[in-house]
């Protein structure tokens, strides 16, 4: 929109009467135009001092509360609240302008309350500096224009609206400027432009021209302006008066806004996930649009990924990145961008185990422990979401390789993680037989003289167990000895119509002694311990030689190992003790034989039976009565409990058979007692023999 920029003012020589400021007296003088710019400063809402006519120009500049920063601001907030300042030139005695509201946002109309006083032929006020025409004021007067805030017209927050008071009695000859937009925008380093004066003027009075800030533009006598730095300044033309014509005067307000420029360059470093915002700036900034020789810098400031997530080119924020040095003020600045990875964090589960597990055909591994996950960052939702642990094998023995598989990490920070590996492997042993340990204690040993049953060599006596022991949950089954011995001699091998657990989980029987040291010493190797026998200095039962079949002088020799810890036959003190389980009674179930005692001649079928079927006394062992005869370490000896040891009793020191205890599925309840003793010789097979198996 063009605007009128054109303001008259012309002095001739003439006789003034002006108005003292100071003392209010009228003083008669005669004042030549000497062409001079007189530059008063006023502040919006202060008093309008009388000034004195001196045919030159007054410039009062009136401030509203907010000084003119050299640099404008680009890139004005829709909200922001821009300031209205009014610079006044011409103005005369009795010549006001005031602005309300002073300040205000985009779109707010402000008022311009104006008084031109009536001091020659022509009393004008003109307005510029704005985009918006503001209608020119042709005669003296009171009243008011209007303007509406525009960004486009603000420098730095503040919006400068030119006022320029004319009194003259010669025949006005407005000029204005080529173009006529009263606010031209410009960019620092923008090539010099020439904006004259337009033709059409009649007088012939000089054209001169002049920046009101010279460090930002200059401008030649020929209009043409050149920017120095960024800014706002008033470009003015001025016609000088002659005989005929008044002086004239036209302006515009020239921004120059800063130069944009860019920094590149600048990358950020991929990175491995941290729990963190954080990015590591690299390379070396360069200044895009940065005029030559000028001082300007880069003032390095941070950068942080958008967000901590793991993710592939991924935005990278730069902020606080400034320029620095004597030109910085003259560029605006756009912070650097550039895209990085974030990458999961590798990290490892400890702190699982696996169970020791008795021999069940699988190798399913129970585990154990409590999952850490090594280089989880403190306060991170992530946690271990479990999955399954094997044995290599499904065998019996000692150290074997448990494996994990399926095991990941769960949680809502689960995906900034890459789980490394799987657990790592962990060693377990298969055991073959279930175990229960036995507390260590004092029992009274035999039997009362009123038990039903009772037989002469059960004189009661007081026996303490010292140490306590692990013993078979169960009698040793077809299937377990299947498994050491590689062969099973049982004469009972069929299945038992209602038990499921058949034939494999039947006892083993018809083997002898002999045969049970040789099974508990290869079973002890298989899983690691130290065998228990030794029989000429060997634990090796192939060094042994060929099982006897009948009583053998030198498998008689056995010895047990001491500090052994692998499986053995328990002593006769210990079998009766853990039969008992602290009962005093002929049978751990009560005085009398029931169904739920044990397999014996009225409940058998004249079989034996699954193991575990009847109901284990209160240390959980089970079958020990009936079913199988169990065979025990000692020598047998009818009267050896008159000099039995009280603590820890391990038989007779001679004899030619060996203890057997518990009763069996072919004999009546008085073999079943907890008291009863029998004995056989250590060849002797038959299918009513069997054993059990204790350890340290």
């Amino acid at each position: 929109m063009k605007m009128r920029r054109n303001l008259l003012f012309a002095v001739a020589w003439t006789t003034l009467i002006l108005v003292s400021a100071c003392k209010n007296t009228l003083i008669p003088a005669e004042i030549p135009n000497t062409g001079s710019e007189n530059n008063n400063t006023t502040e919006n809402n202060a008093s309008n001092p009388e000034i004195p006519n001196t045919g030159s120009e007054n410039n009062n500049t009136t401030e509203n509360n907010a000084s003119n920063p050299e640099v404008p601001v680009t890139g004005q907030p829709q909200n922001e609240v821009y300031t209205i300042k009014i610079t006044i030139s011409g103005n005369e005695t009795g010549d006001t302008l005031t602005v309300l509201p002073d300040s205000g946002r985009e779109g707010v109309t402000v008022t311009l309350t104006y008084a031109v006083a009536n001091k020659a032929h022509h009393n004008l006020l003109d307005f510029g500096g704005v985009t918006a025409e503001i209608a020119s004021v042709p005669n003296a007067g009171n009243g008011t224009r209007t303007y509406t805030i525009s960004a486009a017209d603000a420098s730095n927050g503040i919006i400068t609206i030119t006022a320029i008071f004319t009194h003259t009695d010669l025949e006005l000859d407005p000029i204005e400027f080529t173009d006529t937009e009263g606010h031209i925008r410009k960019t620092y380093g923008d090539a010099a432009f020439a904006n004259s004066v337009a033709a059409g003027y009649r007088g012939s009075g000089t054209i001169s021209y002049s920046s009101s800030d010279t460090t930002i533009a200059a401008v030649n006598g020929l209009g043409q302006v050149t920017i120095k730095k960024a800014g706002s300044a008033i470009i003015t033309a001025e016609k000088a008066a002659d005989a005929t014509y008044a002086h004239a005067q036209t302006n515009y307000t020239l921004t120059v806004v800063p130069k944009p420029v860019t920094i590149t360059g600048l990358s950020a470093a991929n990175k491995v996930y941290d729990g963190t915002t954080a990015a590591t700036v690299t390379g070396t900034a360069v200044i895009n649009g940065k005029i030559a020789d000028d001082d300007v810098s880069v003032i390095k400031g941070t950068a942080a990924f958008v967000n901590k997530a793991v993710g592939t080119s991924k935005t990278v924020i730069f902020s606080g990145y400034s320029l620095g040095g004597a030109d910085a003020e003259n560029y605006s600045l756009s912070q650097p961008t550039a895209t990085a990875n974030i990458t999961a964090k590798p990290v490892t589960i400890t702190g699982l185990s696996a169970a020791n597990k008795v021999y069940d055909g699988t190798t399913t591994a129970t585990v154990t422990g409590t999952a850490v996950i090594n280089g989880k960052i403190a306060g991170d939702d992530v946690n271990v979401a479990a999955g399954t642990a094997s044995f290599a094998n499904a065998t019996v023995g000692s150290g074997k390789t448990v494996t994990f598989s399926g095991w990941s990490l769960t949680g809502a920070d689960a995906g900034n993680y890459s789980l490394s590996a799987q657990p790592a492997n962990v060693t377990a042993k298969i055991e073959l037989v279930s175990m229960v340990q036995i507390p260590a204690g004092t029992f009274t040993m035999g039997s009362p003289a009123g038990e039903s049953g009772r037989q002469s060599n059960e004189t009661q006596h007081s026996v303490t167990l010292t140490k306590s022991f692990y013993m078979g949950k169960y009698q040793v089954t077809q299937e377990q000895y299947q498994l050491v011995m590689g062969s099973n001699p049982s004469n009972f091998t069929s299945a038992v119509a209602g038990e499921s657990g058949t034939p494999g989980k039947l006892p083993v029987e018809k083997v002898s002694w002999y045969d049970a040291l040789v099974f508990c010493n290869k079973l002890s190797m298989m899983e690691g311990l130290s065998p228990a026998y030794s029989i000429s200095g060997s634990t090796d039962p192939a060094a042994w030689g060929t099982v006897p079949t009948s009583s053998n002088t030198t498998w008689n020799t056995v010895v047990i190992v001491t500090g052994s810890t692998g499986y053995r036959l328990p002593t006769e003190a210990q079998w009766e003790y853990a039969c008992r389980a602290g009962t005093t009674t002929a049978y751990n179930t009560g005085t009398a034989i029931s169904d739920n005692t044990g397999w014996y001649t009225a409940n058998s079928g004249s079989k034996t039976h699954q193991v575990g079927l009847k109901t284990g006394n209160v240390w959980g062992l089970y079958d020990m009565h009936g079913n199988v005869w169990e065979w025990c370490w000692d020598l047998y000896d009818s009267s050896y409990y008159s000099s039995s040891p009280t603590n820890d009793p391990m038989g007779a020191s001679s004899g030619a058979n060996r203890v057997i205890r518990g009763g069996g599925w072919n004999y009546s309840a008085e073999f079943m007692r907890s008291a009863f003793r029998s004995n056989n010789t250590p060849s002797l097979r038959n299918d009513s023999l069997g054993f059990r198996l204790v350890r340290p």
